[in-house]
């Protein structure tokens, strides 16, 4: 049974990544507050490549807030460059790694597993801060 829910789930999360490329701006809009408000990480990627190809302010608008709620990162605007080289130097988190995060303390949008992190020369100047306790 929990095998077929969470099959569904990630069925309407595809549904939901699709929708970024509807030809109607306003869909596009509301899907990415739409993302944000789900939480739905996998959206990383395809939300930094619409802001790639978009041309409606208000749909990168969105975008950008959807971002920032899922990443936890400001800073970046709309510059699709920004958020690219932001996803090339740190990725995302696998299904496995959020999973595991769900047992952790004080997990917030950008928390990542320490081990799961390549550490090289473009984390250069990298801000990291860990909980008070761990699991």
């Amino acid at each position: 049974m929990q095998l077929a829910l969470a099959l569904l789930l990630l069925a309407q999360d595809a549904e939901w990544v699709q929708n970024l490329r509807d030809v109607n701006p306003t869909v596009r809009r509301s899907t990415c507050g739409i993302i944000a408000e789900k939480g739905i990480k996998s959206a990383t990627l395809p939300l930094i490549e619409l802001l790639a190809r978009e041309t409606d302010d208000t749909v990168k608008a969105a975008a950008v807030d959807a971002l920032e709620r899922l990443t936890g990162v400001k800073g970046r605007g709309a510059d699709s460059v920004k958020w690219k080289d932001w996803w090339e130097k740190t990725g995302g988190p696998s299904p496995m790694e959020e999973d595991m995060l769900d047992f952790g303390y004080d997990v917030r949008p950008n928390s990542r597993l320490s081990c799961q992190i390549k550490v090289t020369e473009a984390l250069d100047g990298l801000k990291v801060t860990t909980p008070e306790k761990q699991a």
